[in-house]
């Protein structure tokens, strides 16, 4: 098949542009295809058209409540999967750390100082120690 450019003289007749799948009609003996340079038309004999165009659009009729109920789902999903999220970010809230900039948490070694602390002596208002009485 012959390549056409766009913006050329053609005779008459059914032009495809490869690019965005489009079929335009040139009327007439001759006629100029629509488009620039860049544009890639290709010359569509007529019995094929008679012959394809009913051919194409028994395809669309018979596929088209597929495309519907494939769109539904593909919508019915989004919602779905955007719920989820939500959900899962919520919960993701609840039971995660809370996030508080500027504090440092290091664990282990004060609280288990303070702990040992505690249990071997206790303060008094002077700032003496005193050992825990024991009870008998």
């Amino acid at each position: 098949m012959k390549e056409l450019k766009g913006g050329h003289k053609v005779p008459g007749g059914f032009y495809y542009h490869k690019g965005n799948w489009e079929i335009t009609v040139v009327q007439g003996e001759k006629g100029t295809l629509p488009g620039n340079e860049e544009t890639a038309w290709v010359r569509i004999p007529t019995l094929a058209m008679l012959v394809g165009a009913p051919v194409m659009g028994g395809l669309f009729v018979v596929f088209l409540p597929f495309l519907g109920f494939a769109m539904l789902f593909n919508h019915l999903g989004k919602k779905a999967a955007a719920g989820l999220r939500s959900a899962a970010d919520e919960i993701g809230e609840a039971v995660g750390p809370q996030y508080q900039p500027g504090r440092a948490t290091f664990t282990g070694k004060k609280k288990a100082k303070k702990e040992k602390k505690a249990e071997g002596e206790e303060k008094t208002e002077e700032g003496e120690t005193e050992k825990p009485e024991e009870t008998k």
